[in-house]
């Protein structure tokens, strides 16, 4: 999958994908959301490693699955019955959701010609073949499953652990009303949006 384009300006060609720019946005929110993961995965072993620096580097391993085994491993032997439990848990998510993410991490891109709006992220590697179908439905809900781990990691507490922490943290501004407030928020946003046509209404 792919085309080549020419820019007109400085005359470079190159290579580029065919995928919509929705399409892309999906991807890349999958991809934003599981480097958090990897993050907070990595502070929560230190946690658990309690000081125990053998065990902190492999916190910091350049392959996945290796950090991923040494969070387990110190779940594992965590003493309090329902935290070593609800560790566990989140361990099995996120395996589970490592195979589909590497697969849209490493594989390449195409689509059936049959359909075209169904596409394909296949794998060649002789010890990882693999093909995959996807769709922007099912890459969102895959970025919305990432983010439920992400909210566990977070905040073991639940939805109460989130509110209290807010509550002490206080008042906060997202950033889209600064970039509203800073005039660099894009047009064609939803909040720019709503916001010129109120203005438009309020103008009749």
């Amino acid at each position: 999958m792919g085309r080549v384009v020419k820019n007109l300006q400085n005359g470079k060609i190159y290579f580029d994908t065919e995928l919509d720019p929705k399409e892309l946005a999906v991807i890349g929110r999958v991809t934003v959301l599981w480097g958090r993961v990897e993050h907070l995965l990595m502070l929560t072993t230190i946690e658990l490693a309690a000081g125990n620096h053998e065990i902190e580097k492999r916190a910091f391993d350049d392959v996945f699955t290796t950090r991923l085994r040494t969070f387990f491993d110190l779940a594992d032997s965590v003493e309090d019955q329902a935290q070593r439990e609800r560790f566990l848990k989140v361990h099995a998510k996120i395996a589970n959701l490592t195979r589909r993410r590497h697969q849209l991490t490493h594989g390449f891109w195409d689509w059936d010609q049959s359909d075209p709006s169904d596409l394909k992220v296949v794998g060649t590697r002789p010890s990882r073949e693999f093909e995959a179908s996807w769709d922007i439905e099912k890459l969102y809900n895959f970025g919305s499953s990432i983010g439920e781990v992400l909210f566990e990691l977070q905040f073991p507490g639940g939805y109460e652990e989130f509110l209290q922490q807010k509550a002490e943290v206080g008042g906060s501004i997202s950033r889209d009303a600064l970039r509203l407030f800073a005039g660099t928020l894009p047009d064609d946003h939803p909040l720019a949006r709503n916001l010129f046509s109120a203005a438009k209404d309020s103008e009749a």
